[in-house]
C-alpha cells in the first residue's frame, strides 16, 4: 500500500514501519505508523494511525418457503465474496433446521478482514397429508374391524376416530370415521364413512295354510343361526290375530341386531271349514201354495243360500226340484243336494218316491272308494262335487238290476270334503265322500 505523505525539504530520504514493521499490511486493522528521516543533513520523525477498514459483503437469499419432509432445509444465501459466515436461526446458531415453522435466520459475516449482517424469514410449510382409504364396506362378523389407512407422507403420526372413539366398532352400522393428524408438522384431518353390513338371514316358512276352528293361526317360521324375529299378521295394512278365515299378508321382522332389519313377505290362508247340511221336509202335497224345504246345518244357524232348479224362487207346482243349498258364512264352507217332491194329491199313491239304501266305504279314503245303493232300478246319473259346489266328475249308469256298486276314484284331487250325488228321474240322494 503506497505511502500518502511527503518531507519538507522534498525528497529526503526517510523509513517507513507499520507497527514497528516495514512490511506494508494487507489486513484490515489499526496500524502504528511511523516516518523516520535518515539523510545526513536532516533528521525528523513523524507518528500516525492508518486504518484498513473491513470491506462490506453484500448478502442475497432465496428459497425461503419450503415443505418439511422430515429432512434439514436452510435458504439458500449467496455472498458478494467468499467469506466466512454464520447462520442463526431464531437466534440459534445452526446451518439448518427440520421442524415446520417460521424462522427469522440471521446471516453474519465472520471474516477479519470483511463486514456484513442480514437476516430474513425462513418458512418451511407444514406438509399436506394425503389419504388411501380402503375397505370402508365389509361384513359383519363379531370382531373388531376398521378400514385400511395409508397415509402419506408415510411417517405422519395420526389416530383413526370411529364417532369420535378410538374403540374399533364391532356392531352393524354406519360410523362417522375420522382421522385425526397428531404430527405438528404436518396437516389435513379428514373423515369417510365406515359401514359394516348386517348378515342375511335365511328364513324358512310352513304351514301357511290351515282351516278354520275358531282359534288363532300361525305360520312356522325357522331362520339361519336361530336369529330372533317377530311376525306380524294384516288384513287391509291393519295387524290383526288371524283367526277368520281368509287371506292374510304376513311380515316377518328381524328383531336380534346385526342381521338385515328388512321385512319377509308371505301369506297366510285360512280356509273355510266344511260344514253339513242336512234337508227335512222333502215331499210335500200340492195346495197351490209355495214350498220349501227344512235345512239344518253343523255347526248351526249358518247362513245358506237355497235354490230350487237354479231358481231361489219357492215352487208351487207339482213336480221334482233340484234342491241346492250352499253355505253363506266368512268362517264355513259347503253345498248340498237333495230332491223336493210336490206330488199331485189326486194320484198320490203313483207318485210316492223311491227309498234307496246307500253306503259309501272307507269313509275318509286316501283315494279309492266303493259306492253301494240297493233297491235301486232305474238308470241314474252319478256326480262328483267339491265343496264349494262344482262337479269334478259325472258318469251315466244304466240297467243297475236293483243293486249297484261304483267304484269312486278322487285320487288325483286333493284332500278335502266331496259330495256324490245319485240321481234318476224318480229320486236322488248325495253322500259326503272325506279324503285324506
Amino acid at each position: 500500500m503506497a505511502e500518502d505523505f511527503s518531507t519538507i525539504p522534498a525528497n529526503l530520504n526517510y523509513q517507513i514501519l507499520y507497527d514497528q514493521s516495514s512490511i506494508y499490511p494487507i489486513n484490515a486493522g489499526y496500524y502504528q505508523v511511523s516516518v523516520i528521516i535518515e539523510d545526513s543533513n536532516y533528521y525528523g520523525q513523524e507518528n500516525a494511525v492508518m486504518v484498513i477498514e473491513k470491506a462490506p459483503v453484500s448478502i442475497h437469499f432465496a428459497d425461503l418457503r419450503q415443505v418439511y419432509d422430515m429432512q434439514p432445509h436452510q435458504p439458500s444465501i449467496s455472498l458478494s465474496d467468499s467469506v466466512n459466515y454464520s447462520v442463526s436461526f431464531n437466534g440459534y446458531v445452526t446451518s439448518s433446521v427440520v421442524n415446520a415453522g417460521v424462522y427469522n435466520v440471521v446471516v453474519n459475516i465472520t471474516d477479519s478482514n470483511y463486514i456484513g449482517c442480514d437476516s430474513a424469514l425462513f418458512t418451511i410449510a407444514k406438509a399436506q397429508a394425503l389419504f388411501d382409504i380402503q375397505d370402508t364396506i365389509i361384513g359383519y362378523n363379531g370382531q373388531e374391524q376398521s378400514a385400511t389407512i395409508q397415509v402419506s407422507p408415510s411417517f405422519t403420526n395420526y389416530e383413526v376416530l370411529y364417532e369420535g372413539n378410538v374403540q374399533l366398532p364391532i356392531n352393524a352400522g354406519i360410523y362417522k370415521g375420522n382421522i385425526v393428524i397428531k404430527d405438528t408438522n404436518i396437516i389435513g384431518d379428514t373423515t369417510f364413512n365406515f359401514y359394516i353390513l348386517p348378515l342375511s338371514v335365511n328364513v324358512i316358512v310352513e304351514d301357511t295354510i290351515h282351516v278354520y276352528d275358531g282359534t288363532p293361526k300361525s305360520i312356522s317360521v325357522q331362520t339361519s343361526d336361530s336369529v330372533a324375529f317377530n311376525v306380524v299378521y294384516y288384513q287391509n295394512d291393519i295387524a290383526v290375530e288371524p283367526i277368520n278365515a281368509g287371506r292374510y299378508d304376513v311380515e316377518i321382522y328381524i328383531t336380534e341386531p346385526n342381521y338385515d332389519p328388512q321385512p319377509f313377505h308371505y301369506s297366510l290362508l285360512i280356509e273355510k271349514a266344511p260344514a253339513e247340511i242336512h234337508f227335512g221336509n222333502l215331499s210335500f202335497v200340492y195346495d197351490n201354495t209355495p214350498k220349501s224345504v227344512e235345512v239344518i246345518t253343523n255347526p248351526e244357524n249358518l247362513n245358506v243360500t237355497i235354490t230350487y232348479n237354479g231358481s231361489m224362487e219357492l215352487p208351487i207346482a207339482t213336480g221334482n226340484y233340484l234342491v241346492t243349498a250352499v253355505i253363506d258364512d266368512t268362517n264355513y264352507q259347503g253345498f248340498a243336494n237333495d230332491t223336493l217332491y210336490i206330488i199331485d194329491n189326486t194320484n198320490i199313491q203313483e207318485k210316492e218316491t223311491v227309498q234307496w239304501i246307500a253306503n259309501i266305504y272307507p269313509n275318509p279314503t286316501k283315494g279309492q272308494a266303493t259306492l253301494s245303493i240297493e233297491q235301486i232300478s232305474d238308470n241314474c246319473n252319478i256326480h262328483i262335487l267339491d265343496i264349494q259346489g262344482k262337479i269334478v266328475h259325472q258318469e251315466h249308469i244304466t240297467n243297475t238290476n236293483g243293486t249297484l256298486t261304483y267304484q269312486v276314484n278322487i285320487s288325483n284331487l286333493k284332500n278335502g270334503v266331496y259330495f256324490i250325488r245319485i240321481q234318476s228321474d224318480k229320486t236322488s240322494i248325495v253322500k259326503k265322500l272325506i279324503k285324506e
